[in-house]
């Protein structure tokens, strides 16, 4: 097909590395001064104040990291494939955003920018030069220059954006608000290019398993608001309020109500996490099965890990992870089943 023609596949692509640049620039590369401005100003506590010193010599290490990453980006590539590339380096920028929210100490500071450098590196120029370059030979300059403009849109987009919130709510709440906002765009976008490249049954399964951990989320988030939450605060605004006159920080409150609203939902994706270890052959359901006893010990121990401050609210939480856990164990077995069938099939043919 024509690559100057609009329905040209290649074009597609084009507005997927879009996305991906106007993130991984505007997170990664124009987004260090809100972090650097919130960093070495904040009034400390819980969330020290860190000398410039140090922040500066954690963005050297970020950027160092990410140059010797790119210098292996082929590579990474042709092994992982594009999509998958792509995907990881939007996983890992979700990972360090919530890390950067929850620095309290210069280790977590240098684990937060670090954990960047691969997601900078698999979403800026030297991925998207990969990615296009197949696609294109013609029209590459443009796809280019089209592709890359993002990074610039990424700057005028994501940090006023993110120092307007930082104003109305708090630091760690905006920058947590934002990336819940932005990484389902980029990870639609990502799969946008990537379903046409796999076969129908695939993109059936795929899109099955998609919406399924998508209502797991939204349910986790409407149970950790509905039941959890107000407990949670109950308990820890009315204990022993007789003595105490409870004065709740606005930063402080919304930090503790994203933490415990991104663990349920979290929670709730276990079955999704259960059938991905069967599929990669780390479990069975036989195993699963057998050891039972084993997690519901760890389904417990990971409710006490939780915002938790009283046993009523631990056992609201452990309660839908053990019903969880106990649904994951019977998708494992049936899908396990339907996968066995299916390599069957495939071995007769």
């Amino acid at each position: 097909m024509n690559e100057a023609s609009f329905r040209y596949p290649g074009w597609r692509v084009v507005i997927a590395c879009f996305t991906m640049t106007l993130f991984g620039f505007g997170f990664g590369f124009y987004g260090h001064s809100v972090y650097l401005a919130e960093l070495t100003t904040r009034d400390g506590g819980e969330a020290p104040r860190f000398a410039t010193s140090t922040v500066s010599a954690a963005v050297t290490a970020y950027y160092l990291a990410s140059a010797l990453i790119m210098v292996f980006t082929s590579d990474l590539m042709a092994r992982l494939g594009p999509r998958l590339f792509a995907m990881t380096g939007a996983a890992m920028m979700g990972i360090s955003l919530f890390l950067i929210t929850r620095i309290a100490s210069p280790v977590g500071l240098f684990v937060a920018y670090l954990a960047m450098a691969p997601a900078f590196a698999m979403l800026t120029n030297a991925a998207v030069a990969n990615i296009l370059g197949p696609w294109f030979s013609q029209k590459r300059g443009l796809a280019m220059s089209l592709a890359l403009t993002g990074g610039g849109v990424g700057g005028v987009v994501v940090v006023p954006s993110l120092v307007w919130l930082s104003a109305k709510l708090s630091f760690a709440t905006a920058l947590q608000t934002i990336a819940a906002v932005a990484l389902p765009v980029l990870l639609y976008q990502l799969w946008s290019f990537l379903a046409p490249a796999v076969e129908e049954s695939t993109q059936r399964v795929v899109s099955v398993f998609v919406a399924l951990a998508t209502a797991l989320f939204a349910c986790g988030l409407v149970f950790g608001y509905t039941v959890v939450l107000p407990r949670a605060l109950t308990f820890l605004t009315e204990y022993d309020d007789e003595l105490y006159d409870v004065q709740i920080r606005a930063s402080y409150y919304y930090g503790f109500v994203s933490l415990a609203l991104l663990g349920m939902a979290l929670v709730f994706e276990l079955p999704i996490f259960v059938l991905a270890l069967v599929r990669l052959r780390v479990l069975t359901a036989d195993r699963l099965r057998r050891n039972r006893r084993i997690g519901i010990f760890l389904v417990v121990f990971i409710a006490a890990l939780l915002p938790t401050v009283n046993p009523v609210s631990l056992a609201f939480e452990a309660i839908p992870m053990l019903i969880l856990f106990e649904l994951s164990i019977w998708l494992a077995v049936l899908m396990e089943r339907r996968w066995e069938r299916a390599a069957l099939a495939s071995d007769s043919l």
